[in-house]
């Protein structure tokens, strides 16, 4: 009986332990899921565009949309999740053009048109960094015209680049404090503080952060729980907005509608609003 007791217990350490080597080896395959399907394009929903082409920092060809507005204000940068492409991200642009802003859309390497190269979390920062530059020397934009705009895993993205860079705003959606923080919510019965290797610490970021902060989550989210929203809202600077949506992960913004879309209205006119009143 002792002998059976043992082979089961050795059993199960030694599963455990190729879950363990597997989740710490192919990580980047659980975080990264690109798509190379072009669902639609921004002409499908009325809007012009500009097919883009620019190098990342390492000479990576990536690939996104430029959506000119007629009008002379900002534009927004838009950082998308870790699944799927920038065709999954239009309706999310027309909300923005529709508000009266240009919108820059993106594919980090691998997904969507751009060219394929392994994924890491210093290649999208990269990617990410060469899109916001692309703005500002190519469109010709000063930075306090760029507003970045991240949701999910494209949060950390955004983060990244508002600390470094000085945008006229961040608006931060759905997405979590850090991969480590999130993954031990996801995987509690594996040690993943010891084994991540990919951090993306949102949080850490936005503290550093010089410009205004809006933070939308879904109190429904079952992804990436609600607590990690109010988490980074409680360590942005001053100033800041938060607003609660509901619905999923992926249709909260969708499903909130008029909740969603007055709220992002709301903290974007009052940023034009002190821009106006800074200058008089």
């Amino acid at each position: 009986m002792k002998k059976r007791v043992y082979f089961y217990f050795a059993l199960i350490l030694i599963v455990y332990g190729l879950l363990v080597g597997v989740f710490y080896v192919y990580q980047e395959s659980l975080i990264y899921v690109p798509s190379t399907e072009m669902l639609s394009h921004p002409g499908h929903y009325g809007m012009e565009y500009e097919e883009i082409r620019f190098p990342s920092e390492d000479g990576t060809i990536l690939h996104g949309w430029f959506l000119p507005h007629k009008s002379s204000g900002p534009v927004v940068l838009m950082c998308h999740g870790n699944a799927g492409n920038i065709s999954y991200m239009i309706d999310s642009a027309k909300v923005l053009w529709d508000m009266g802003y240009s919108v820059f859309v993106f594919d980090y390497r691998s997904y969507g048109l751009s060219q394929a190269k392994p994924l890491s979390e210093e290649a999208t920062y990269m990617d990410t960094r060469a899109a916001y530059l692309w703005l500002k020397n190519s469109k010709g934009y000063a930075e306090d015209q760029i507003i970045v705009h991240g949701r999910s895993l494209g949060g950390p993205q955004a983060a990244h680049v508002a600390r470094r860079f000085f945008p006229k705003a961040l608006v931060l959606e759905s997405t979590f404090t850090s991969l480590p923080e999130l993954g031990k919510q996801l995987y509690p019965w594996l040690p993943v503080l010891l084994l991540s290797r990919v951090q993306y610490p949102t949080l850490e970021d936005v503290k550093a952060v010089r410009c205004p902060v809006l933070i939308v989550h879904s109190t429904q989210d079952e992804v990436i729980p609600y607590p990690h929203g109010q988490k980074i809202f409680e360590t942005a600077p001053e100033p800041k907005s938060f607003v609660t949506i509901t619905g999923d992960h992926n249709e909260g913004y969708f499903t909130s509608g008029k909740t969603y879309v007055d709220g992002l209205k709301s903290f974007l006119m009052g940023l034009n609003s002190s821009q106006a009143e800074g200058v008089e």
